[in-house]
């Protein structure tokens, strides 16, 4: 048995090389893991000793995996995709939490370790190269954490949400100085509680009067412009190589009628993906990731909307690009997880 896990692991080690994707150094800590590769159909299935998967990302051959439940305190993995040996990178502070809303920028790594147990909700930030984790902002019952943190151009943003009047603030938190600031404010009632980021701007939805309309601001001239659109409504913002992906209403009370479409930062070219609502969507590139609860995974061109032919996953929860864009996360259940190399789909003919 130890002659085929260490053959198997030897042969994830050049697929790994083979594909552009570079493993990190070995951690000498405690080995868990059953690594199955199968390299026919591009895909990585793993599956850990450790339970309660929440939320993962990747970086080149290190995978950060964030834990917790209602019965026990989260923790974060560093896990090595060459060797399958992890190590403890975090533990909260709370008995019963999850970590949620993992993001990874230049090494600086950032998420929601929510308290399962009560209103208290803690933004960490760990500088890997130190490997030291800090509490950036925290939260009780006065204000809270909406949607997800996104980060680019050197900066951390967030939403909050002040539960005494009301107002979500949007805010940037800069690394390595430190400097933070409110990038924007604007009542729950006539704004999105999601937001999408890029290396230059941080974009938002203002629906509060007629059409809806995205708000840009810049991260260099630190001014704001908006551009209308053509819906009532828009939710799940997300930007990928110049276009804005989103849920789009004609009636902003209606969300049981909606569409996911595209259209460009500036407002033009909208296009219509997908004409119900219930999907879940994640753009890469040429490329887009969709399913519904339940329903297995597609894998479509926008060029063309042809599907590609990929394995039957089954998504337990979002599916999350890797760090270089090159890999999918597909969450598979509490300690299973499926990379897609969207390099070896890119390549192919549906």
């Amino acid at each position: 048995m130890r002659r085929v896990v260490a053959v198997l692991l030897c042969f994830l080690f050049v697929f790994l090389c083979g594909c552009g994707v570079t493993p990190a150094a070995e951690i000498p800590v405690q080995t868990g893991g059953d690594v199955a590769l199968s390299a026919q159909d591009g895909v990585w299935e793993l599956q850990f000793e450790f339970t309660g998967m929440t939320d993962a990302v990747l970086d080149g051959g290190t995978l950060y995996v964030g834990t917790g439940s209602a019965s026990m305190g989260a923790v974060l993995y560093e896990y090595q995709l060459s060797t399958g040996t992890y190590t403890e990178l975090y533990r909260s502070r709370f008995s019963s939490s999850s970590i949620y809303g993992l993001q990874l920028e230049d090494g600086q790594l950032v998420f929601y370790d929510s308290d399962a147990l009560g209103p208290s909700q803690d933004l960490i930030h760990i500088d890997l190269a130190i490997g030291q984790s800090e509490i950036l902002f925290s939260h009780t019952d006065e204000s809270m954490f909406i949607g997800l943190p996104h980060t680019g151009g050197g900066y951390v943003s967030f939403l909050q949400l002040d539960n005494n009047v009301g107002d979500i603030a949007l805010y940037l938190y800069q690394f390595g100085t430190g400097r933070s600031r409110i990038a924007a404010t604007f009542p729950a009632a006539s704004g999105s509680a999601y937001h999408g980021m890029t290396d230059e701007a941080v974009y938002w939805c203002d629906f509060s009067s007629g059409k809806a309309k995205i708000k840009c601001f810049s991260l260099e001239t630190e001014e704001t412009v908006s551009f209308p659109t053509a819906f009532a409504r828009i939710e799940n913002i997300a930007i990928d190589s110049g276009m804005v992906y989103a849920y789009a209403y004609p009636d902003k009370e209606d969300l049981t009628q909606g569409s996911v479409v595209c259209f460009s930062r500036g407002g033009e070219n909208t296009r219509v993906l997908l004409e119900e609502v219930g999907w879940h969507f994640q753009p890469a590139g040429e490329l887009l990731a969709t399913f519904r609860n339940g329903q297995p995974l597609q894998l479509s061109r926008l060029s063309d909307g042809a599907l590609l032919s990929i394995p039957e996953l089954f998504p337990s929860s979002d599916c999350k690009l890797s760090a270089d864009g090159r890999s999918l996360l597909v969450p598979t259940g509490e300690n299973t997880l499926s990379i897609l190399d969207l390099e070896f789909y890119r390549e192919q003919q549906p």
